[in-house]
Order: structure tokens, then C-alpha cells, then sequence
């Protein structure tokens, strides 16, 4: 039988397995909601409720997976700090600008997802549990044990 340390060591073990993921948005609601959304699937390494503090902090904790919304100010900048990264993290907008305009703007500097807040926040977790699948292949740890 195992012992709670040995449990927490082993959970601990899980959990450093997973993906970090950075969240910027200028609502602490909204950090907070994405965070527990992605609880179990993605360790939230930071967040910041502007895009200057975001790109700081990205450059600092090179996170695997980024969640933010283009609609903060220098948001067009944040993406293009980020993408400029190697390896670049995965890049998912979460955003109430939705037109088309933007979309094409965000997906041409390369965004991944493109998600509408009111109508696709739930989509996040499923995009986020998909990488993180693929994330962990590449460790060679199994994705079936951190994803719930």
C-alpha cells in the first residue's frame, strides 16, 4: 500500500507532466474561469491582465500552451512577441472581437484557435486536453493518467 507522501509525490510527478499554460486577459474573472476550466489538463504557470506584463512574463516562464485576448491593448503585439518565440507555444485568442477582420489578422500571425467568448469558451478545455495529449506522447508519459 502506498503512502500519502508516496500518492502526492506521484501526483506531483503527474502534474509537472503536464503542459504550462500562460492566460492574459484583462479580466481577473475571466484568468480565473480559464484556469479552472483547464484544471487536471494544464498546469497555469502565470497570467497577466495586460500585454506587456503578458509578454515579460512569457519570455520569463516559456509556457508550452498560451490563452489570451487580442482584444487587450498591443494584443496584435502580444501575438507577434509570442509567435516570435522558438519553439513557439501553441496560441489560443479567446476574444469577445470576433469579426472576420480580426479572426484572419490572428490565424495569418500564427494563432492556432480562434474562440468567441460568449459562444465557444467551453471548446477551450477540449482544444487544450487534444495538446495536451499530444504533449505528453512526446514526454512518452500517458495521456489517459492526467487528463480526466
Amino acid at each position: 500500500m502506498k503512502s500519502l507522501a508516496d500518492l502526492t509525490d506521484s501526483a506531483n510527478r503527474e502534474r509537472s507532466a503536464l503542459p504550462r499554460l500562460f492566460i492574459a486577459d484583462q479580466s481577473a474573472a475571466i484568468i480565473v474561469r480559464v484556469a479552472s476550466l483547464v484544471d487536471n489538463v494544464a498546469r497555469v504557470s502565470g497570467s497577466a491582465t495586460n500585454a506587456h506584463d503578458a509578454i515579460s512574463a512569457i519570455r520569463k516562464l516559456k509556457p508550452d500552451i498560451t490563452v489570451f485576448d487580442i482584444g487587450l491593448a498591443n494584443g496584435v503585439e502580444l501575438l507577434t512577441q509570442v509567435k516570435a518565440r522558438r519553439p513557439p507555444p501553441l496560441v489560443i485568442i479567446l476574444t469577445h472581437s470576433v469579426d472576420a477582420s480580426t479572426r484572419q489578422v490572428c490565424l495569418r500571425l500564427g494563432a492556432e484557435y480562434f474562440l468567441d467568448k460568449v459562444h465557444e469558451f467551453d471548446k477551450l478545455r477540449e482544444i487544450v486536453i487534444l495538446h495536451t495529449s499530444s504533449f505528453l506522447g512526446k514526454r512518452g508519459s500517458s495521456p489517459g493518467s492526467a487528463v480526466n
